[in-house]
C-alpha cells in the first residue's frame, strides 16, 4: 500500500510534464482524456511489474505458473511501450495507430496455462508456432521503429499495412484462443481447480471483450463520418488498457489465495530424520477432517504417480510439497489428504520411497556389471541432502543398509 501510494504521488509528480506532452494529441483528443489514458498506462505497468516481482520471489521452477508470469511480463511491456509512443513520440500517426504485437502473445499463453494444469503440455516445438504470429509481427514492429529513429520519418504506407494485418490477426487470435482455452478448461477437476477455472474464464472473457471493442474500432475506422470518431477509438483503447491492467491485477491476486488457501497441513521441514522415519502419520493425520471423497483422491494419486513415474521429479534434492502442488496443479491441502489417507503416508515417505527405488536399480545393475558404486553419489543423484536420511530410509524400506543389500544380492 506505501509502494501505491508512493507510485500515486510520483505520478502526480510527472503530471505537468504529461500537460506538455498532451499538446502533442491536442489535434486529435483532449488533453484531459489523454491524462487519463496516460495514467491507466502507468498503473497498468505499476501493477504488472508488482505482480511480477511476487511471482520471482515465489517461483516454482517449470510450472503452470511460469507462463502466467509471462503475461505480465507481456503486459507490462505493452503498456511500457504504449507510454512511450503517446509520451515521448512526437509523431501524430504513429500515436493514433500502432498496434503493438504483443497482443498476440496473451491467447496463446492462457492456452498454453490451461493445457499445463491438465497435463496436456504442449512440446516445445509446437509451443513456439503458437507463437508464431507474435514473433512474426515483433520483426515488422521492429523494424518500422528502425526506420522511424534512423531515417527520421514515418514508413506511412508500412505502418498502415502493419496496422489492418496484425488488427484483423489480433481479433482472430484473442477469439480463438479464448476458446480454446475455455473448451481445455473443462478437462480441469471441479474441486481442485475451482479457483484457476475463475482465472482462465476472467482472462478468456476479458480477451472476447476486448476483441469486441475491437472489432469497434475497426467499424469506426471504417466509417470515419462518425462524429468524434478519434476521440471515441481513444476512449475505447483506454479501456482496453484498464482491462489489461485489470489481467495484471488479477493474476497476482489468484496467485496469492492459491499461497494462502494452500495453508501448510504438516511443516516442509523435516524432523530429525530418525524421528520422520519412526513417526506413525495415522495418528494426527486421521484425525483430520477428510474434505475429498476416495474418488478424488483417486484421482490425484494417480496424478502424482504419474508425475513421479514419468517425469522423475523425486530427483529434485529441493522438492516440497509447494513444488510438488505447482508440478500437479493440485492445492498442497488436498495432496497430503490423499497421501495420509489414501497411501497412509507422509509426503516424504511417499518421494523417499521412489528415491530408494530408482537407488536400488542402479545397484542391481552395478551387480550386473561386476562393478562397485558410490553410494554417496547416488544419494545425491537421486535426491537425498544427506547420507544418513539416505541409510535410514533404505534400512526402513529394505530392512538392512545399503552395503548389506549389496553382500545379500552378490551372494545370492
Amino acid at each position: 500500500m506505501i509502494k501505491f501510494v508512493g507510485f500515486l504521488y510520483y505520478a502526480r509528480f510527472w503530471d505537468n510534464s504529461l500537460v506538455n506532452y498532451s499538446v502533442i494529441l491536442e489535434g486529435y483528443i483532449c488533453p484531459k482524456a489523454a491524462l487519463f489514458m496516460i495514467y491507466v498506462i502507468i498503473i497498468g505497468v505499476f501493477q504488472s511489474f508488482i505482480g511480477l516481482l511476487l511471482f520471482l520471489d515465489n517461483r516454482k521452477k517449470k510450472s503452470a505458473y511460469d507462463l502466467l508470469m509471462w503475461i505480465l511480463i507481456c503486459i507490462g511491456a505493452h503498456l511500457s511501450i504504449k507510454f512511450i509512443i503517446y509520451v515521448l513520440i512526437q509523431y501524430h500517426e504513429l500515436q493514433k495507430e500502432f498496434t503493438t504485437f504483443l497482443n498476440l502473445t496473451y491467447g496463446p499463453l492462457l492456452y498454453l496455462y490451461t493445457r499445463k494444469l491438465t497435463n496436456a503440455e504442449v512440446p516445445l516445438n509446437r509451443r513456439w508456432l503458437h507463437l508464431l504470429p507474435a514473433w512474426t509481427g515483433g520483426i515488422f514492429y521492429v523494424y518500422i521503429a528502425i526506420d522511424i529513429c534512423v531515417q527520421k520519418r514515418l514508413p506511412v504506407d508500412i505502418l498502415n499495412i502493419y496496422n489492418h494485418t496484425l488488427r484483423s490477426t489480433v481479433y482472430f487470435s484473442w477469439v480463438i484462443y479464448s476458446v480454446f482455452s475455455l473448451l481445455q478448461m473443462r478437462k480441469l477437476d471441479k474441486t481442485n481447480f475451482v479457483k484457476e477455472k475463475r482465472l482462465i474464464k476472467f482472462i478468456a472473457y476479458s480477451l472476447c471483450f476486448l476483441s469486441a471493442m475491437l472489432l469497434g474500432v475497426l467499424i469506426t475506422a471504417r466509417f470515419g463520418n462518425i462524429p468524434n470518431s478519434e476521440l471515441y477509438i481513444k476512449h475505447i483503447r483506454t479501456a482496453g488498457y484498464a482491462i489489461l491492467f485489470l489481467i495484471a491485477f488479477s493474476i497476482p491476486v489468484y496467485y496469492y489465495k492459491v499461497r494462502t488457501s494452500n495453508a501448510i497441513v504438516f511443516s516442509d521441514i523435516p524432523a530429525p530424520p530418525q524421528l520422520q522415519i519412526e513417526e506413525d502419520n495415522n495418528t494426527k493425520d486421521n484425525k483430520r477432517n477428510i474434505v475429498l471423497g476416495e474418488v478424488q483422491q483417486t484421482q490425484i494419486i494417480r496424478k502424482l504417480t504419474t508425475l513421479m513415474e514419468d517425469k522423475k521429479i523425486y530427483l529434485d534434492m529441493d522438492l516440497t510439497l509447494d513444488k510438488l502442488a505447482g508440478e500437479s496443479g493440485t492445492s498442497r491441502h488436498h495432496i497430503s489428504e490423499s497421501l495420509n489417507n489414501y497411501l497412509q503416508k507422509s509426503f516424504y515417505t511417499f518421494v523417499n520411497e521412489y528415491r530408494i527405488g530408482w537407488i536400488t536399480k542402479h545397484l542391481d545393475k552395478c551387480l550386473q556389471n561386476d562393478t562397485v558404486p558410490n553410494m554417496l553419489t547416488l544419494a545425491y543423484e537421486a535426491g537425498f541432502k544427506s547420507k544418513s536420511s539416505f541409510n535410514q530410509y533404505f534400512k526402513k524400506i529394505h530392512g538392512c543398509t545399503p552395503s548389506e543389500y549389496m553382500k545379500v544380492k552378490a551372494h545370492a
